[in-house]
């Protein structure tokens, strides 16, 4: 398509990734360095559209899968050195780019742009501290990390995939087993709480009913 071998890389894509560069203030890659890039364009585009059908951010349902995408593109934006909302401005771009062919975009772009930025800036305010605590755990040079604080880490913090955070952090596929190893462990006494008869899973994002702060 377009002479280009990857979609990413076609003008459906590339007005995004251009704004990305300017929010961040580096140069795009198109090699794997450039994923978070392609996560937040990507990721852009789903909240808009999603959020332009009146679906909202919330702990359930499809909200809840929306408030996934937001928070991921928050820490891919956190990797990229920002600090401050960057899905927000870059909702703008999408509305701008296909609100000639969806003009229910451009009724709601105001909607959009207001509940992108509660949520970005809902996540930073915990994001920073999660970190810490990461670095912390990882850095600490325990065999397994509890289950407990793999846990904290999701339900407090908001973190989306903890296990996957963490292992890029400490050794790949053995640092995500020691994330795992830990869960076991102390899953069965978190996993059902005075007042949650349904149980939550720690640390595990799929089929998870658990509170997302």
């Amino acid at each position: 398509m377009q002479g280009e071998d990857s979609n990413f890389h076609t003008d459906l894509f590339l007005p995004l990734i251009h704004r990305v560069e300017q929010l961040v203030g580096q140069p795009y890659d198109r090699g794997p360095a450039g994923a978070s890039f392609r996560v937040l364009a990507d990721h852009a585009r789903a909240v808009t559209f999603l959020l332009g059908d009146d679906c909202f951010p919330s702990n359930e349902g499809r909200g809840y899968v929306l408030r996934r995408i937001l928070r991921r593109a928050v820490r891919h934006a956190w990797l990229l050195g920002r600090r401050e909302p960057t899905l927000t401005p870059l909702t703008d771009v999408v509305v701008h780019e296909m609100g000639e062919v969806y003009p229910a975009l451009r009724a709601k772009a105001g909607q959009i742009r207001q509940w992108t930025m509660m949520e970005e800036e809902r996540f930073l305010e915990t994001i920073e501290g999660g970190l810490t605590r990461l670095d912390s755990l990882l850095g600490s040079g325990a065999a397994v990390i509890p289950g407990e604080e793999v846990f904290k880490l999701y339900d407090t913090f908001g973190f989306p995939s903890i296990s996957r955070c963490s292992s890029r952090k400490s050794g790949g596929v053995g640092g995500r087993r020691r994330v795992r190893d830990g869960v076991e462990q102390t899953a069965p006494a978190l996993s059902r709480r005075p007042g949650d008869p349904a149980g939550r899973r720690p640390g595990c994002a799929c089929g998870s009913t658990g509170r997302v702060a």
